[in-house]
């Protein structure tokens, strides 16, 4: 044999080689299509499943830990004889259409009397059949019935009218299906007629809490307690203005007047979330007189008022003879630490002109930077608040002073008297106007009060 006739055919190598990735591949289908068969398919005949139930807490846990696939729609519950409506009952450890080995099924049986018997039925064409049963023990929900459709042998479902004097649902219901190894009817409700729903009450919240006011003018402090008795794993009190803690004792200043709604919800430590407690507090707006009152007199601004005021668009503040970018929306308070002269001019929704001593700025409730406010590009705002800006009115000869409020005269020209003008900030227009510098002064604002004090 020649040296020719004893190397490979090429073509036989690419045929063969062609011929095994193709095997190749149809073993690869084959073994996906099974996969995929065996993951989601219900097992003909009887289904064999061993389940396990967790029925410590409010929250039930059932356990599929081996055996065969069960399709969520044929899973029912019911506790005492009455059926848990099915969306109480969660695919938790994923989000498909089958109840397979290792998933987890939450139950939520709140509302339902303790102690009591929970079954798990699977439900399919050839009937009900029980899977498992589990003891509810006593807990400290106060029991409020839901809707209960209670399930005997061989008769129809009597529906519990919970509210006296309401229309009970009437359905078209199939024909039941009578299991004569469990003695369970099964009856799926297929239509609704157009009659009267009858109305629950909602269940009983086991969260309270306590509040020191809910009424009052701003800026209004309020110190929040929760009071609720039973074991807590966490909480969230939401103020319904934007602000949150998680503190069980925790105060909060409502900046700007309206009606906020806080709401306390729980966890408890079974895991189960109750319905959130809830309180309404509504904040006034400062009442001020208008005034009017000028003078050739040195004007301390003095330290202690805070102002806030959230932004209409972008502007820019400087602070400590640094510029400092605001945003649209941001939440922007400035704290006065020392007094000094200054000048502040808001008219309409514009804050036009801030010069201020020493303040500290915060944006969204963080410290950027402490300093002197010296100059700002004009500001436009959604909401502005002024608390406790004062302003003081040093004696001096020969320096007269005149003043009105809400249109009467009623600051005496007396060189000998010091004047201490309370809480001032916007008059019944919306208009702010402080200039306190150069031995002379300007006020039209509105001022909760003023304080008239003899030298010497």
């Amino acid at each position: 044999m020649s040296d020719d006739e004893k190397k490979p055919n090429i073509n036989t190598i690419r045929y063969a080689a062609i011929g095994v990735i193709a095997v190749i591949i149809i073993l690869a289908l084959i073994l996906l299509i099974w996969t995929y068969l065996g993951e989601t398919t219900i097992i003909v005949g009887e289904p064999q499943a061993s389940i396990r139930i967790d029925a410590n807490g409010e929250i039930v846990y059932v356990y599929h830990e081996e055996g065969d696939p069960l399709e969520m729609n044929g899973i029912l519950v019911s506790i005492d004889g009455f059926n848990i409506a099915p969306e109480r009952i969660t695919l938790l450890s994923n989000r498909g259409l089958y109840f397979t080995q290792g998933d987890v099924i939450g139950i939520e049986t709140v509302g339902y009397e303790r102690p009591s018997t929970l079954i798990l039925w699977y439900n399919d064409a050839k009937g009900t059949k029980e899977l498992a049963r589990a003891e509810l023990p006593p807990s400290f929900t106060i029991p409020v019935p839901p809707t209960q459709t209670q399930y005997s042998t061989n008769t129809r479902p009597k529906t519990e009218t919970i509210v006296a004097e309401v229309t009970q649902i009437v359905v078209n219901e199939q024909k039941p299906s009578d299991d004569s190894e469990t003695g369970i009817v099964q009856i799926w409700p297929l239509e609704t007629k157009a009659t009267p729903i009858p109305t629950l009450e909602p269940p009983m919240s086991l969260i309270t809490f306590e509040v020191s006011t809910n009424s009052g003018e701003q800026p209004l402090t309020v110190q929040f307690k929760d009071t609720t008795e039973e074991c807590t794993a966490s909480r969230l009190w939401e103020f319904g203005d934007g602000e949150e803690s998680t503190d069980p004792y925790t105060s909060h200043t409502y900046i700007y007047p309206g009606t906020y709604v806080a709401t306390l919800s729980v966890t408890f430590c079974n895991g189960y979330e109750n319905p959130a407690a809830f309180e309404q507090i509504h904040v006034e707006s400062i009442i001020r007189e208008d005034s009017y009152i000028t003078g050739f007199k040195n004007a301390t601004i003095l330290p202690g008022g805070v102002f806030n005021f959230i932004l209409k668009n972008n502007a820019n503040l400087r602070v400590g003879g640094r510029w400092y970018t605001l945003q649209e929306n941001d939440a922007v308070k400035l704290e006065l630490s020392s007094s000094g002269q200054g000048a502040i001019t808001v008219i309409g929704n514009v804050i036009i002109d801030l010069v201020l001593p020493e303040a500290i700025l915060f944006v969204n409730g963080e410290e950027i930077t402490k300093g002197s406010i010296t100059q700002s590009n004009g500001i436009p705002f959604s909401s502005f608040a002024v608390s406790e800006l004062s302003l003081y009115i040093s004696p001096g000869q020969n320096a007269e002073i005149n003043g009105s409020i809400n249109g009467y005269n009623v600051i005496s020209p007396n060189t000998e008297y010091e004047y201490f003008i309370h809480n001032i900030g916007p008059d019944s227009t919306g208009k702010m106007i402080i200039d306190a510098k150069d031995q002379k002064f300007v006020l039209q604002a509105g001022m909760k009060g003023i304080t008239q004090v003899t030298s010497g």
